[in-house]
């Protein structure tokens, strides 16, 4: 049996320290490779399918440099993030320049092998770092200076300014190749615990307004998004609700075929309504909570007409504008809400002057930023708040809006559903076509949704996707962050496992051989355990 963990090799007394533990450690935990972390100056044994010299500006003693030299040479796989250390180390030659620019052009490689031929990520601001190394081949460039370099069981970053969502950061298109780098240079056998490719759909602002496309069935878009193995999320205006809506919510929700959530009780942003708008989760108007007693009152008349009228009520709870009052939480969880989509803390409006991301892992624990900017969001996390609610929503921000916007430009809508899909597919989150019936299927007719679909299905036909509630996905994105893989041995078919914590289901695993990968399951555990896979 074989090590397949990685080994993280850090300086704590180092000024870029803090560059690590910020950046690259949520990466490691939540792409799920098992990993041990210490100084480089420690001692024992470098015995590990990869070495991940782990930042910049680390000062190594000679026996250290020495250690991990002897380790590469015997098969031990090298990511780099330091390149003073590659010289040190005699694995890089001498090469200097200066990277300055917008965009990360892409370079075609197998570990780039997700993107398409030309690809160019555009940076939120521009950038500069210096190179002084170089290991071979380009996989990724800031104008011409190489950004990421692959050579023989090595990989070498010249810099990690990147993942600072000032600069680009998280789900903006480089997580593959960070994810896919560490396993390119590894030593095979090597374990990850990733996120199988689900796709789910999410709509805001339900009300069935493709009244003027079919009366009987205004709800027929949900058909469709079924006829591919969708299973939507429906946030629902309840009072903008017709009869003949309400049989459709009534159908999909015996059938399986859509799950759905008391949103608000009105809604008339994009609806001609006769109805004023009306929140239940937060007083919108006012910008703040709405009273203990109107809360509890708005609690029990959502609920009811939920009951009353056979909806089973989401297990995800997602309020109109996110706008959520701290006084709502306990309310969430007794009608059996487990999970909840916000980006801010609770009673926090959406529109503020002072907009501030909720403080939640994986990428979001640490760093400040705004909540309704451009920003790709993934949260997978336990809500400060009340911790009974995990936070779990995926938001592509950046490629037209903080939502799939689709039109009755079907090439556009195809485009920009591509690039939002495969982005998240990549970054190993869960991938959601997310958008509103009202303002945008609301405009669309049937064909046009079908076309959508069909364009951006096949386009993803590669990756295996894996469609699924927004239930079920929340439930299977916890248990994987419920479980940490602390070790791993293999000797390319069967595991050795080390875990620790608890979760309610089975999860997946990928063990990368020199064959190529292979999927396994781990079972549900509790504590700390030891399992032969």
């Amino acid at each position: 049996m074989k090590n397949a963990s990685i080994l993280v090799l850090t300086d704590p007394k180092s000024p870029s320290y803090a560059q690590y533990t910020t950046f690259l450690r949520p990466y490691l935990d939540w792409f799920g490779f098992p990993y041990d972390e210490r100084p480089i100056t420690s001692s024992g044994s470098m015995d590990y399918a990869l070495i991940l010299l782990a930042h910049p500006d680390m000062t190594a003693t000679a026996p250290a440099l020495r250690a991990v030299r002897m380790a590469y040479d015997n098969g031990t796989g090298l990511a780099v993030f330091d390149s003073a250390l590659a010289l040190a180390l005699g694995v890089a030659t001498p090469k200097t320049a200066v990277a300055e620019g917008g965009h990360i052009l892409i370079s075609p490689h197998e570990i780039s092998s997700l993107h398409p031929s030309g690809d160019s990520i555009a940076l939120f601001a521009a950038h500069t770092y210096s190179i002084s190394a170089s290991v071979g081949d380009t996989v990724a460039s800031l104008g011409t200076t190489p950004l990421l370099e692959a050579g023989n069981r090595i990989v070498l970053w010249h810099d990690m300014g990147w993942m600072n969502p000032s600069v680009c950061g998280p789900l903006m298109g480089l997580d593959d190749l960070l994810w896919k780098s560490l396993v390119f240079a590894a030593r095979k056998p090597i374990v990850m615990q990733g996120l199988p490719p689900f796709v789910g759909m999410r709509v805001d602002d339900v009300w069935g307004a493709w009244r003027e496309f079919d009366e009987e069935n205004p709800l027929s878009w949900v058909d469709i998004a079924n006829s591919y193995g969708l299973i939507p999320w429906l946030g629902v205006f309840q009072n903008n609700v017709n009869e003949a809506t309400l049989k459709q919510l009534q159908k999909h929700a015996k059938a399986g075929t859509a799950t759905m959530f008391p949103h608000a009780f009105a809604g008339c942003e994009w609806v001609p309504s006769d109805l004023p708008e009306h929140f239940i989760w937060f007083d919108h108007f006012a910008g703040k909570p709405y009273d203990d007693a109107t809360i509890k009152e708005n609690a029990i008349r959502a609920k009811s007409w939920f009951s009353e009228n056979g909806l089973p009520i989401s297990k995800l709870a997602l309020a109109h504008y996110y706008e959520t009052g701290k006084n709502a939480l306990p309310y969430l969880v007794e009608m059996g809400c487990e999970f909840i989509g916000v980006h801010m803390t609770p009673s926090t409006p959406y529109r503020n002057e002072d907009p501030q991301w909720v403080k939640c892992g994986p990428y979001r624990t640490v760093l400040d930023g705004p909540h309704n900017g451009k920003h790709p969001v993934f949260y997978a996390d336990y809500l400060p708040d009340d911790p009974r609610l995990f936070n779990c929503v995926t938001e592509i921000r950046d490629v037209c809006g903080y939502e799939w916007s689709p039109t009755s430009n079907v090439e556009k809508t195809v485009r920009d559903g591509i690039r939002q899909i495969t982005r998240a597919l990549q970054s190993l989150v869960p991938a959601v076509f997310f958008t509103h019936e009202s303002a945008w299927i609301q405009r669309m007719s049937p064909n046009t949704v079908k076309a959508s679909f069909d364009g951006v299905f096949s386009a993803i036909e590669g990756y295996e996707p894996i469609p699924a509630s927004m239930d079920e996905i929340c439930g299977y994105v916890r248990a994987k962050v419920g479980i940490k893989l602390l070790s791993a041995e293999s000797d390319g078919t069967s595991v050795k496992l080390s875990v620790s914590g608890k979760n309610d289901r089975e999860t997946k695993f990928t063990l990368f051989t020199e064959q190529g990968a292979k999927t396994l399951t781990l079972p549900a555990v509790s504590g700390e355990t030891a399992l032969s896979i």
